[in-house]
């Protein structure tokens, strides 16, 4: 009924609401914050157009980051565009030259100083990969951080974390330079310059820590407790929700599936667990360690937790508790997508199928129940 109302992209909303069983009062949310409460900041982010999904995935990225503190600091005020280069320092002083110390061709901006500038050119075109700045359009930070995110952008076979060492070592060296320049220390020549970016750029790639293998394993949990994977697959008409129990000796002893209208995947994501804990709470098991590869929903549904992460999810938490209220204990686990690919293909094959409820292991291919490895549906179906 409301997908023969309303506008499809509309009627994707309205059903995206996830709706308490219980009648609770109404209360006002800020838009502007996954958890609900307003705050300044996030209101001049509203004002400003700025994307607050965008800002949180970029700083989770640099903060994140394998690479070195002072490097991922360096990278944030870049980012951000907070050094104080002439430019924004002729915003709040008076009489201030605003001339590159570098080029002296155009005001200084740190994406000139670090892109643009003919310095900065001769460094980008030397540095062994042949860059010519001027065949980029980017304009500001955040375009040339889209743009250099993609593989097919950046040269050949160059890890983005390796583009970024490579980027922010010239950034700091440049940086250095322009200092010694703007405070009349004697002018380093361009090949001692190239001298010391190689340098950097070696000392930062042998740091033992650069990039570290996550390793992931499924584990049983401990005697008479039961553990619950949980996982959806998402379409464009809803989702489809999985959780497979297994005993403390590893079998599979239930496998549930469930649609839903749900297009979000977090809403999604957090219903998931919620049918994992109905089902336990319908099958009369005691105790159960719930497994769940969103961040956000197993942080927000521990019993540990006081506030919500995100109100979308608010109403699941609460159905969620409702539902273990009812068990003797349980908890549950962020855990890595790597191990937890069964429930998924178990969510991507039932869609597929459009088979929901209980269904038997036998029924199921062997090729799907496997926790490390995600199952191709093959080129007939579009999730």
């Amino acid at each position: 009924m409301v997908k023969e109302w309303f506008q499809r992209e509309d009627a994707q909303t309205i059903l995206n609401i996830d709706l308490p069983n219980d009648k609770i009062d109404d209360s006002w949310m800020w838009l502007g914050e996954h958890n609900g409460n307003f705050s300044i900041k996030s209101a001049y982010r509203m004002i400003k157009g700025h994307d607050p999904n965008h800002e949180e995935g970029v700083w989770k990225l640099i903060w994140n980051s394998p690479i070195h503190s002072r490097l991922k600091f360096l990278w944030w005020q870049v980012y951000r565009d907070i050094l104080p280069t002439k430019g924004r320092l002729a915003n709040i002083l008076q009489d201030i030259q605003v001339t590159c110390p570098l080029c002296k061709e155009a005001a200084e901006t740190t994406f000139h100083l670090f892109w643009t500038c003919s310095f900065a050119k001769a460094i980008w075109f030397s540095i062994g990969w042949g860059i010519r700045t001027e065949n980029y359009r980017a304009h500001d930070w955040k375009m040339w951080f889209d743009w250099f995110r993609y593989d097919y952008n950046r040269p050949p076979n160059v890890p983005f974390m390796d583009w970024m060492v490579t980027t922010l070592c010239i950034f700091e060296v440049i940086w250095s330079e322009r200092n010694r320049r703007v405070h009349n220390e004697s002018d380093n020549d361009l090949p001692g310059i190239m001298r010391l970016v190689r340098f950097k750029i070696k000392d930062h790639m042998l740091v033992p820590n650069h990039r570290v293998p996550e390793v992931v394993s499924w584990a049983p949990p401990p005697p008479s407790w039961v553990t619950c994977n949980t996982d959806v697959a998402v379409s464009s008409n809803g989702s489809m929700l999985s959780a497979v129990f297994r005993n403390d000796r590893g079998k599979i002893i239930s496998i549930t599936t469930r649609e839903v209208l749900f297009s979000d995947p977090l809403i999604a994501e957090a219903n998931a667990v919620c049918l994992a804990a109905e089902v336990a709470r319908d099958s009369g098991i005691q105790r159960v360690l719930f497994l769940c590869d969103n961040l956000c929903v197993a942080n927000s549904f521990a019993a540990s937790a006081h506030c919500i992460g995100d109100f979308r999810i608010q109403a699941a938490a609460t159905r969620f508790k409702d539902f273990c209220s009812k068990l003797e204990e349980w908890e549950i686990v962020h855990i890595s997508r790597l191990c937890n690919y069964m429930a998924h293909n178990i969510a991507k094959w039932a869609l597929m199928h459009q088979k929901t409820g209980t269904i038997g292991i036998e029924d199921i291919h062997e090729r799907v129940l496997d926790d490390f490895n995600d199952w191709d549906p093959g080129p007939a179906i579009s999730l």
